[in-house]
């Protein structure tokens, strides 16, 4: 009782909703999983990679228990067949569990079929205990789940994947974050879940170096494999900030980012709101694109908006052809549209690597690159790696 209000958790107040923590596979069926949101966790790196994948327009993602079903399900047209065991590329599947391999330009109106050794296993095993309502967490998406359980107002079990039925340090950390997040809202009698806000309070400050210095199991294993990068953006909240919901063999995003359409909608009013002035009509047009330009990398990277719009759709929203557009700013400018649309990029990619302390994969990942193409389309233009870039200018 002490030491839950020492930590600030709800310790059996009345009429709210009972929260607890399940630290391993081996501990679900210690508690009812029945009218119960189950929030599946496997930080490095299934359910990281399954928000990474639905925030960058994966139409779904089919977790499966098997290799075999796995490869199954990758002759239905459109679909990639992934997954790992014991942190490596599953024999006969295409790709694996790094979230940097489901860019934008990857992923996007795909379906991802994903078998993993630990956290699609958990998620079966919850299905075969009753869990109804399931959704996956990790810190990539850490305020949309605390969100989620707030609004919802139901009981919730935190389901560690652990390693292999063997707690792990990782999970219980974002198990931790979440109770953080929620507390004020739960009831909260469970000594497991005392213990992960406890250990999250701890690390907090620096999750990374916390778990190296631990020297976590998990984390030796994967750096063994040179995948620091992957572990660096597994514990970085919010950078896909995204709901996996499980429906009907699937996992779908609860609230999708917006389509081009919608993100088409809201800018009527950006483009009533710009300048009207008495240039003539190709400044005007040139005035309008780079306005529009700015706002428009503001919301990718801000995540208000899930992709770049092409030309035509920002031809489109200036009421204007494509061909009008591009010709225009040639005219105007002495260069195509692209030119101003890369450069404003590039500076915004600037701005981050000099002014933020984001690892340079997830900045690719918010400007909707994966890693390897951004530090090729970053030195195409400043002749430095994002990495040298950052090296000279990080204030």
């Amino acid at each position: 009782m002490q030491l839950s209000q020492q930590r600030g958790i709800n310790f059996m107040k009345e009429n709210k909703p009972a929260l607890y923590t399940a630290l391993s596979p081996s501990m679900l069926h210690l508690y009812d999983a029945d009218n119960t949101i189950v929030v599946i966790i496997d930080v490095l790196r299934a359910t990281s990679t399954i928000a990474t994948a639905l925030y960058n327009g994966a139409s779904c993602v089919i977790p499966v228990d098997s290799v075999s079903r796995c490869i199954e399900l990758g002759d239905m047209p459109n679909t990639v067949t992934a997954g790992e065991r014991d942190g490596r590329v599953a024999e006969g599947l295409q790709h694996g569990n790094s979230p940097f391999e489901y860019s934008r330009r990857f992923i996007e109106n795909k379906i991802l079929v994903l078998s993993t050794t630990n956290g699609t296993r958990l998620l079966y095993l919850a299905l075969s205990q009753g869990a109804k309502k399931i959704i996956t967490g990790s810190f990539p998406n850490l305020s949309a789940v605390i969100a989620h359980l707030i609004a919802q107002q139901q009981n919730v079990l935190l389901a560690c994947a652990a390693w292999k039925d063997r707690v792990n340090i990782e999970d219980t950390l974002f198990a931790g974050a979440v109770i953080n997040g929620v507390k004020e809202h739960f009831d909260i009698n469970c000594d497991a879940s005392v213990m992960a806000h406890t250990l999250y309070t701890e690390a907090q400050p620096d999750m990374y170096r916390f778990i190296k210095n631990k020297r976590a199991s998990h984390y030796l294993r994967l750096s063994g494999y040179g995948l620091e990068k992957d572990i660096q953006y597994c514990l970085t909240p919010d950078s896909a900030n995204i709901l996996p919901v499980y429906k009907e063999g699937k996992l779908v995003p609860a609230n999708p980012t917006a389509s081009h359409t919608t993100y088409e909608k809201d800018h009527k009013k950006i483009i009533a709101d710009l300048p009207q002035n008495n240039t003539n009509r190709s400044d005007e047009i040139k005035n309008n694109y780079f306005v529009l330009l700015d706002k428009h990398i503001e919301d990718v990277i801000s995540g208000k908006a899930s992709v770049f719009l092409e030309l035509n759709q920002i031809a489109r929203l200036l009421h204007i052809s494509h061909s009008h557009l591009s010709d225009t700013i040639q005219q105007v400018t002495g260069h195509h549209p692209c030119h101003f649309y890369d450069n404003k990029i590039i500076e915004k990619a600037k701005s981050l690597l000099s002014e933020t302390n984001l690892s340079i994969a997830t900045i690719a990942l918010k400007l909707t690159y994966d890693p390897s193409n951004f530090s090729k389309f970053f030195k195409k233009f400043t002749g430095q790696t994002p990495g040298q870039f950052r090296k000279e200018n990080k204030n």
